[in-house]
């Protein structure tokens, strides 16, 4: 490693903070319980000081958000911010409060919406200006072409090829990705022929005050409904709010021809509704577990008899899910968290699927 002149064999987390290095990783690090104006200006603001001026360090983050171009409040708890949110903080924190000369950033977009994405496409823009350098990390053909300069491919831990973003297209740029210089992209099939006229499942003027209100909408047996919606517009909590996570106040939802209502999650899987969760490493998983436990942690009573798990069966499970996903892993028993952003999220649909719902909620569910 060449850094400012001098030579490393490897960097620790400390060394890299001394010579102005930045990272922001894949999954948002933050302190849940403090606030927006604790979380940026962490550990700065507690280093060699008795006292903290609590609403100076309130102005200041205040003063940076607005700079940055972000509407937020700096003395909200960070456990109620979006993960597109709590992403966009710490690119904040990393350009502007650490002032970081080397910014790293790994598939940071991967969790936001287009707008946030402007957002953080002009940060990099003046970034720049300032003579800043960004490793800017995706596996988006259209961002990196758009963002970059100079264009790095690595496949299987090798280094493929640099290309000037000026020498690349699209088509180019992929079949170095992907191993083939002649690769086509593939259309998507057309799945609006497996839609019946069956209605599955309808909301009608769902509402949770503050949150969303009056949401109506029919899915038909075999049907993919969107829903689109910027951030803080609610997509989330109605999802929560079906599941019985969180509560509504007024509304009625209709399953197969019955009026439902859940009291939690669970009681939601046992009629067939399913919620993949957008906060993949808080609500999604469990880190420390294999990632055979992982995928069949939801089936438990299908691969158990008398209370006792069958083994077989739940290596069984866990090898169609791999195979069919293609999931990268060393074994079944790797823990989960040892694994990339990707192969996690495959781990989530995986398990979302073998549960057979009759409804799929899919908060972002193609994220990184």
């Amino acid at each position: 490693i060449l850094l400012d002149g001098e030579t490393f064999s490897a960097l620790t987390p400390i060394m890299a903070r001394r010579h102005h290095i930045s990272i922001i990783t894949q999954e948002p690090q933050v302190i849940e319980e403090s606030t927006v104006a604790e979380n940026l200006f962490f550990p700065q603001y507690i280093e060699g000081k008795k006292i903290i001026d609590w609403k100076e360090l309130s102005r200041r983050a205040g003063r940076i958000l607005r700079e940055a171009g972000l509407v937020m409040d700096p003395d909200l708890q960070v456990r109620n911010l979006s993960v597109s949110e709590r992403q966009l903080l710490l690119v904040i924190k990393a350009c502007y409060v650490e002032k970081g000369e080397l910014i790293i950033m790994d598939e940071v977009s991967a969790s936001l919406s287009q707008r946030d994405q402007k957002i953080l496409y002009g940060i990099i823009q003046r970034l720049t200006e300032e003579g800043k350098t960004v490793i800017f990390i995706s596996h988006h053909t259209k961002e990196l072409l758009e963002v970059c300069d100079v264009v790095t491919v690595i496949r299987d831990g090798r280094n493929v090829k640099s290309v000037r973003r000026e020498e690349l297209d699209l088509k180019t740029l992929a079949g170095l990705i992907v191993g083939n210089e002649n690769y086509e992209a593939k259309q998507g099939e057309d799945l609006s022929s497996l839609a019946t006229e069956e209605v599955l499942f309808s909301l009608e003027g769902f509402t949770s005050f503050g949150k969303f209100r009056s949401v109506s909408l029919t899915l038909h047996r075999g049907e993919i409904v969107g829903l689109a919606g910027l951030r803080g517009s609610g997509r989330t909590e109605l999802f929560r709010s079906i599941i019985g996570a969180d509560r509504h106040d007024s509304g009625r939802m209709v399953l197969c021809g019955k009026e439902v209502s859940y009291s939690s999650p669970s009681a939601a899987a046992k009629d067939g509704v399913v919620y993949l969760t957008e906060e993949r490493e808080a609500e999604g998983m469990v880190p420390i577990a294999s990632v055979r436990q992982n995928l069949t942690m939801s089936i438990l009573d299908k691969i158990s008899r008398a209370g006792i798990l069958h083994s077989t069966r739940e290596r069984e499970t866990a090898a169609r899910s791999i195979d069919g996903l293609e999931i990268k892993v060393a074994s079944q028993l790797q823990e989960v968290q040892q694994l990339s952003g990707g192969n996690k999220q495959k781990v989530l649909v995986g398990r979302v699927m073998e549960q057979h719902p009759r409804v799929c909620l899919l908060d972002e569910p193609t994220r990184g």
